[in-house]
């Protein structure tokens, strides 16, 4: 079962990449990520590597910094 810290990382993940028109596999490929592992990580069923997370960060054009940010300000709403 995905932790709160998982389904947020999940939702931004997602809301990024359909903010800049990825599909699961154009992400997949833009990021060399088996598209699977792209799935897993916007079901928050996988935790990134920070390798990962600067894979996507680039792809989806945003720092590693804003792409946690958006997560923790995403706890900090689900939260209150």
């Amino acid at each position: 079962m995905p932790t709160i810290l998982q389904r947020n990382f999940a939702f931004v993940l997602k809301e990024l990449r359909l903010k800049n028109h990825f599909t699961q596999e154009g992400l997949a490929a833009q990021t060399e990520l088996h598209v699977t592992y792209i799935s897993q990580l916007e079901r928050g069923l996988k935790s990134p590597t920070l390798e990962t997370l600067q894979k996507l960060s680039v792809a989806l054009e945003v720092s590693m910094a804003e792409f946690l940010l958006l997560v923790e300000l995403r706890s900090r709403q689900k939260s209150n």
